[in-house]
């Protein structure tokens, strides 16, 4: 029970600082609609379930994490963020309408295979994700069962998607979108930022 305890503190305060994933739902939010906000977090749910997937598998079938995987990740995770930071610089020029009706369709020109995609290439790609379920992977006690560990990681996966819906559901607010606006160039030039920094610090470590 403690240790359920541990998890359920650490995994909310690693929901709670903003991360490449936040600024992907923010990003997506401005430049599509909430819709596509959603199923963006719907990827980055299933982007969690898989990486925790791999984790018990790589814990049942070699008994600990290869040091290797972890430093190939950080690179490649680094060089996504950096990508990220291009992108949300160049969205910073364009002019986006938010004043949006919640019933509205999202944009024609991106499907919901590519926002559910997007999601998922960047949890995956996100060595934060890897490195922290990882750490509490690893404090587990080796007699702990697959069941125990499944339902563990089901109870993490819900709860990421259950906030990354009720942030874009709060950001989505008529007086957020005003605000949103209003500074959107802004925001973007600082999520851009946000991942240069990201990745560097990534290298650093």
């Amino acid at each position: 029970m403690n240790f359920v305890v541990v998890i359920a503190v650490t995994h909310f305060l690693a929901l709670l600082s903003p991360g490449p994933d936040f600024f992907l739902l923010l990003m997506t939010l401005l430049r599509y609609s909430h819709r596509a906000a959603y199923r963006v977090a719907w990827g980055i749910a299933l982007g969690n379930a898989f990486i925790l997937g791999v984790l018990i598998l790589l814990l049942n079938t070699l008994g600990q994490l290869s040091s290797v995987f972890l430093f190939g990740l950080r690179y490649v995770g680094a060089l996504y963020l950096l990508y990220l930071s291009g992108v949300c610089i160049r969205y910073a020029h364009h002019h986006l309408k938010l004043e949006q009706p919640a019933h509205q369709q999202m944009s024609v020109d991106v499907s919901w295979r590519s926002l559910l995609g997007m999601g998922l290439q960047s949890s995956l790609l996100n060595p934060k994700n890897w490195m922290f379920y990882s750490s509490l992977m690893i404090l587990l006690p080796q007699q702990t069962s697959v069941v125990y560990k499944i339902s563990v990681s089901i109870w993490m996966v819900m709860v990421v998607l259950i906030w990354n819906i009720s942030v874009v559901t709060w950001l989505t607010q008529l007086q957020w979108l005003q605000y949103l606006q209003r500074y959107t160039p802004h925001i973007y030039y600082l999520s851009g930022i946000c991942f240069s920094i990201f990745a560097v610090v990534l290298l650093c470590i």
